[in-house]
């Protein structure tokens, strides 16, 4: 995202292995800030825009895996590169389930490293980017009255005016009233249009407000 600054963030209790990651995340024109301490990362992180972090599995405070399920809990989303000095499927495994962007076994090559840190920005990016059109939705669907929303949802659903006319005990032209009204208040030209932005909504579903009392008059 442009204006945001983006920061890799890396933490490993290694001196020497820190300066390194620092240096070669130089190569690529991107910020880094390091930390030798898990819980000092947790508790001075204050970054907005993309980026990633990148920790070592083994270290005596808290290990890789522990950060990364703590980070997340203190819902820090950044995307997360698990660093290891030896192959183990069963960390590997653990790592992805816990929500790890990618996993890299010391040493590695420089370009491998630098390819997976510039894909786990990216990622960062349209995250980012698919929050903001989340948020800017949910802004629009609050605007809604609840019929709007009922009638919007069953028109995703596929119903036809009539058959929404029918369901929910109004006239058709009732129904295409609250859809015009719906449409223009979010901000798009079609039902069909909206059902595309609707997609972005992981969490928060439309057929979720179907509980409309029906002797209501509208």
């Amino acid at each position: 995202m442009r204006g945001m600054s983006e920061r890799v963030f890396i933490i490993d209790d290694d001196d020497g292995m820190r300066r390194l990651l620092e240096s070669q995340v130089a190569l690529i024109d991107l910020e880094s800030e390091s930390f030798s301490q898990p819980k000092r990362f947790l508790e001075q992180f204050s970054h907005a825009g993309p980026g990633c972090i990148i920790a070592d599995v083994v270290m005596p405070e808290m290990s890789g895996l522990q950060l990364l399920r703590a980070a997340r809990e203190a819902h820090i989303g950044l995307p997360f590169i698990i660093l290891t000095g030896h192959a183990d499927v069963a960390i590997a495994v653990a790592a992805f389930r816990a929500g790890a962007f990618d996993f890299l076994e010391k040493p590695f090559s420089e370009s491998i490293f630098l390819e997976m840190v510039q894909r786990a920005i990216q990622h960062s990016r349209a995250e980012l980017v698919s929050e903001a059109k989340q948020h800017e939705i949910e802004e629009h669907m609050a605007m809604l009255t609840d019929r709007e929303r009922e009638v919007v949802a069953e028109m995703i659903n596929g119903d036809s005016t009539k058959e929404i006319g029918r369901k929910l005990k109004i006239s058709p032209r009732t129904v295409e009233r609250h859809r015009q009204n719906a449409l223009k208040k979010i901000g798009v030209r079609s039902i069909l249009e909206l059902g595309g932005l609707v997609k972005v909504l992981s969490k928060r579903k439309l057929s979720g407000v179907s509980t409309y009392e029906t002797d209501r008059s509208y």
